[in-house]
């Protein structure tokens, strides 16, 4: 009788011991996920907080720079206005080889050309700005499928790094052919899906 009873006990304690072994590879497993996670974290955190640092200062210098940019516009309709009411209503000694059509309309390009100069140094401070919201957008994302969705493949991780660390563009020059933003986007996108 005794027998039968330790017999019965010896599957089921087989049975326990098995499911806390599989309980315990289950922990250590998300515990290395989480570790990976920490660490990945912590390798983000200073570049995260440089991005909102030159967000928040690209979105000053984009005002700023709006800021001239209308008051530069104005000046130079306001002159342009001047300078042909001048041009044309007194008698001006006469430039040989000059008209005054040719001098009027040579100052308004140059009025025109000054403020196209202030129009692009104001979108590239927005455009540095978005990028930078973009790039620290993409780091809590990137955090959140690793926490989420479980590992990131290689390939998903690499993509992510690469978009987070390139260089970014001003909107001045043609852009670079590194991979960008959208790629690495609808990548990990793909796997919330």
């Amino acid at each position: 009788m005794i027998a039968d009873l330790s017999q019965g006990r010896m599957p089921r304690q087989i049975s326990a011991h098995l499911s806390i072994d599989k309980w315990v590879q289950e922990k250590e497993e998300s515990l290395k996920k989480l570790e990976r996670l920490y660490s990945d974290k912590l390798a983000l955190a200073a570049p995260k907080e440089h991005w909102d640092e030159r967000a928040a200062q690209e979105r000053e210098n984009a005002a700023k720079w709006t800021k001239i940019t209308a008051l530069t516009a104005a000046a130079a309709v306001a002159l342009s206005t001047i300078a042909i009411v001048v041009l044309y209503s007194f008698d001006l000694p006469k430039i040989p080889f000059l008209s005054t059509s040719f001098i009027a309309i040579a100052m308004i390009t140059f009025m025109i050309y000054i403020v196209r100069v202030f129009v692009k140094i104001t979108l590239s401070s927005r455009h540095l700005q978005m990028a930078y919201e973009q790039k620290s957008a993409l780091t809590y994302f990137y955090l959140s499928l690793g926490k989420h969705k479980g590992e990131l493949t290689e390939e998903e991780r690499v993509l992510a790094i690469q978009s987070l660390f390139t260089p970014v563009d001003t909107g001045l020059v043609k852009a670079s052919e590194l991979p960008d933003f959208n790629a690495a986007l609808a990548l990990l996108t793909k796997r919330t899906n």
